[in-house]
């Protein structure tokens, strides 16, 4: 997805017809296109495998009766209701460069300003929560968004004007302290990007 956003992104024309042309495009991995999707290395289960970016939780595992935090969360987003008062969920205000902390950031790598859009969706014919919690979180320096599965289905951000070299993060939190083995949860998300909004 995030190499046909690449391809497709650039704002160089919206619609063209080819006649006996040639056209060269080329599909890259996640961290190298112009709109980068870029893993927190500190963090496992979330990495680049094969050139895109993969969320596996098989590894490092998810024990039940445990809580588990996959990036910070935004301090200025939705109150967050976990199952164990004495979890120290981890808040802070978005960062950026080297050391952020969410679990993964979407990065405008393009020589100009982008309105990037992230749409994420549950497979809730692939899911199935039981007792667990799922909670998802993007954050920008002006914006936030919570999806907390399985009362919630749908997240989306979208920031209008994603300067060069800017980013927005995605944190997430899986809480088992009332699921039981065998809860599970899919989604899938999609990125686009095209010129700033004017």
């Amino acid at each position: 997805m995030s190499g046909m956003t690449a391809a497709l992104g650039t704002g160089a024309f919206t619609a063209g017809e080819l006649s006996d042309r040639q056209a060269r495009i080329t599909v890259t991995n996640d961290d190298a296109s112009l709109i980068a999707l870029d893993p927190n290395d500190d963090l496992r289960g979330v990495r680049l495998e094969n050139g895109e970016l993969t969320i596996d939780l098989d590894d490092p595992g998810i024990n039940a009766n445990s809580i588990y935090q996959f990036g910070y969360f935004a301090e200025d987003g939705e109150e967050l209701d976990v199952g164990s008062s004495t979890f120290p969920l981890r808040m802070e205000d978005p960062v950026s460069g080297s050391g952020f902390g969410s679990a993964f950031v979407v990065r405008n790598q393009s020589s100009s300003s982008k309105k990037v859009e992230l749409d994420f969706t549950v497979n809730t014919e692939g899911s199935d929560p039981g007792g667990t919690t799922f909670v998802y979180q993007t954050h920008s320096k002006d914006e936030t968004d919570t999806l907390v599965y399985p009362d919630d289905e749908v997240l989306a951000l979208s920031v209008d004007e994603l300067g060069v070299g800017e980013e927005f993060g995605v944190s997430f939190l899986v809480d088992t302290t009332e699921g039981s083995i065998g809860d599970r949860f899919r989604a899938s998300f999609s990125i686009t990007a095209g010129p700033a909004s004017q």
